[in-house]
């Protein structure tokens, strides 16, 4: 029975020890990107915690052909990051509202849908497939080597991050968006 209460204790304290590790990640997380919040808000982090803008990281993600595509290869212009996979369910309910938003809003943001690709559960494949068969048309990016993720510190999705035209994080809000909360946020980048 001693056994027993010893491996229970190891297996307590292993799986104690994983949600700090978890709850830490999320506070930075958090702390990098501002207060999260359904609703967009100017600047991204309040003024009462920061009153510095917080200049967007740049990455490197891919198009559907294989040709490498920077965030930096925007710079001057605003910014529609979205992080999503196939998979994820609350990233395929919001995304026809990406669609919507790109046909009205595309011609002065910059849409980047970032389809986290893993090489198992989400391949460019599965994610190009499920674009497809759903007719979207906005630019369509595939992470594969985890550039984008890394530098956003993306922990969970769906995460949208807005990037005005000076190249700062205006807005960042991770799960699924309202139409209302993106049209919204949108207009932050289109005042």
């Amino acid at each position: 029975m001693n056994v027993m209460t010893k491996q229970n204790k190891k297996t307590t304290a292993a799986l104690i020890a994983l949600l700090v590790v978890i709850a830490a990640g999320t506070a930075a997380a958090i702390g990098i990107f501002g207060k999260s919040t359904a609703e967009p808000q100017k600047g991204g982090v309040p003024a009462a915690e920061s009153d510095a803008p917080t200049p967007a990281a740049d990455f490197t993600v891919f198009d559907a052909d294989g040709a490498a595509v920077s965030l930096s290869d925007f710079a001057g212009e605003p910014v529609l990051l979205n992080f999503w996979a196939s998979w994820c369910p609350p990233c395929r309910a919001e995304l026809p509202d990406f669609e919507s938003a790109y046909q009205t809003h595309g011609s002065r943001v910059r849409f980047l849908m970032i389809d986290l690709t893993d090489g198992n559960r989400e391949t460019q494949q599965s994610g190009q497939a499920f674009a497809d068969d759903n007719g979207y048309t906005f630019p369509l990016y595939f992470d594969l080597q985890g550039s984008a993720a890394k530098a956003y510190q993306i922990m969970s999705i769906p995460q949208t991050v807005l990037i005005d035209a000076a190249g700062n994080v205006l807005y960042s809000h991770t799960g699924a968006l309202t139409h209302n909360a993106l049209e919204e946020a949108l207009a932050l980048l289109t005042e």
